[in-house]
């Protein structure tokens, strides 16, 4: 593990020590990740915009299967919101070879081990994957899923009014 990921995860352990749930989302937004090219990315850009964030890895098998229902949500949202992976893989390239190969048309973050923490501070308490969750420009957390998205998880978050 790098030096990068044990200061980002020493970071966010702490956060979840000090801030309720509700400040998370605003941590969240505060925070820096990396790119499929290896660039540290502000998540910063997202803050007052509606995002749809799915955690995921290049093994799992049920985070390919959403790749489509993803892809449709971000075709279909009108720039209403915005869809972002956020990969446990800890290597780029293997992130950057998957998201082509895969045709994602949102764009993809490397966490590393950051990305467990990140998402049991959204409430999966397993770290299990797939895991999506929807945060509003204001914030707030509307909706959270562990496991693969289904039909009906995909009309809530339409009647969000996103789409």
């Amino acid at each position: 593990m790098s030096i990068k990921s044990c200061v980002a995860c020493f970071f966010v352990f702490f956060h979840c020590l000090i801030y309720s749930d509700d400040d998370f989302s605003n941590y969240f937004l505060s925070t820096t990740l990396w790119d499929v090219n290896g660039r540290a990315v502000s998540l910063d850009t997202l803050k007052g915009k509606n995002i749809l964030i799915n955690f995921y890895a290049s093994w799992c098998g049920g985070c390919r299967e959403e790749i489509f229902s993803l892809n449709s949500l971000k075709n279909e949202s009108n720039k209403k919101f915005e869809v972002i992976g956020i990969s446990l893989d800890t290597d780029t390239s293997i992130v950057r070879n998957f998201a082509a190969n895969a045709n994602m048309a949102y764009f993809s973050f490397v966490s590393g081990s950051f990305g467990k923490p990140l998402m049991k501070s959204l409430g999966n308490l397993s770290s299990r994957i797939p895991f999506t969750v929807y945060i509003s420009k204001s914030g707030a957390v509307k909706f959270s899923k562990l496991g693969l998205l289904n039909n009906e998880d995909i009309k809530a978050i339409k009647s969000f009014g996103l789409i």
